[in-house]
């Protein structure tokens, strides 16, 4: 199917399945080879370790609910899925959907037991997210 390009970071998404259905998945590939989102994906961009990488989800203006597989190999992006039926955001006027991208910070873990420095609030078993990261950094915890 289609295949979209990332920028400057050589990864491709390239989409398997029909859009809105419970087989539909976005694997990345890097240099024709399929990768994982979580763990070949690099932390950094490059060598100065100044800019993280994101994996995009869901991207902004859609309504799906989006997330990486955990339990899948090579961890594909696809539609999360509760009591049998795809996931869709609300849109909140004038808005449709997600109002900016949302995604995950590759090769990061919240672990419930030991991760995190936000009062009351336990690690969710999952990547660590920019939103989530800007909750730490606002707090002065980052």
């Amino acid at each position: 199917k289609a295949v979209v390009s990332t920028q400057s970071t050589g990864y491709k998404v390239v989409e398997k399945g029909t859009p809105n259905s419970l087989d539909y998945r976005l694997f990345h590939v890097k240099d024709g080879v399929p990768v994982s989102a979580f763990h070949d994906i690099p932390l950094y961009t490059d060598d100065t370790n100044k800019y993280c990488n994101m994996v995009v989800e869901i991207p902004r203006w859609t309504n799906a609910k989006m997330e990486i597989s955990k339990e899948e190999h090579l961890n594909p992006i696809k539609q999360d899925v509760k009591k049998g039926k795809l996931r869709y955001v609300n849109n909140v006027f004038p808005y449709h959907g997600y109002i900016w991208n949302y995604g995950a910070i590759p090769q990061t873990w919240e672990d419930p037991p030991t991760w995190t420095r936000i009062p009351d609030a336990k690690g969710t078993m999952t990547h660590l997210t920019p939103s989530r990261l800007e909750q730490e950094l606002l707090l002065g915890r980052g």
